[in-house]
């Protein structure tokens, strides 16, 4: 056979033998691909972490006595001390809720003297909700959010009003109460003053828009 032959044949058969390789190559390599699903699909998925609330928790209450005031939150005396008052303080509050029985009206006190320590606890409270949580719509803070909001409540704050460092309940000389009016008929609820009523007693409201519900002594 002529050796030109010979080379067009031996040519032939490389390209032939390399034709059926590299299918078998796609082949292995696409059974390969389409396994691989099937292969690792029974590992579990990867879970990606959970993000913690940025925002701390209220401190703990680390003082006895604010600790007693804090649990009388439940509905013990604790919760409103009008026994720390001052004796002059005691005694306008004894007769402001006379005058306010007499004109038909219900007083609630609230809140009356607070350790220093408690009232910076409150501080804490009103800090937490008004500057940090109030607002706050991160899921990871709902839970820590819900439970200041609560204590916001339980505490009577208020929102247009900062407990201050220096306050009159830590000194005895201011209570927290509420007026409600439910005996009173139209015409004499109008001529109802219950700044009248409480000037007559030495108490008075000294920031009437943003606390209306605290009374202190006058003088």
């Amino acid at each position: 056979m002529p050796v030109s032959r010979r080379i067009r044949r031996a040519f032939v058969y490389a390209s032939g033998f390399s034709f059926v390789s590299a299918v078998g190559v796609a082949i292995y390599t696409v059974s390969t691909i389409d396994s691989q699903p099937r292969e690792f699909s029974s590992f579990a998925p990867l879970v990606v972490p959970s993000v913690p609330c940025l925002i701390e928790p209220l401190p703990p209450i680390r003082d006895a006595v604010a600790l007693a005031f804090e649990n009388g939150l439940a509905g013990s005396a604790g919760a409103v001390d009008v026994s720390d008052l001052t004796l002059a303080t005691a005694r306008a509050l004894t007769r402001f809720e006379k005058v306010l029985t007499s004109a038909g009206a219900t007083l609630t006190v609230t809140s009356a003297y607070r350790p220093a320590a408690y009232q910076k606890h409150l501080q804490a409270v009103w800090d937490k909700w008004m500057r940090e949580l109030r607002n706050n719509v991160d899921p990871a803070c709902v839970q820590l959010r819900a439970e200041v909001g609560r204590e916001f409540t339980h505490h009577h704050l208020l929102e247009t009003q900062r407990p201050a460092t220096s306050s009159d309940h830590t000194r005895g000389l201011a209570f927290d109460a509420t007026v409600e009016l439910p005996d009173l008929k139209p015409s004499r609820r109008r001529r109802f003053s219950l700044d009248r009523l409480a000037r007559s007693c030495k108490l008075r409201r000294p920031n009437l828009r943003y606390d209306p519900v605290h009374y202190r002594l006058v003088g």
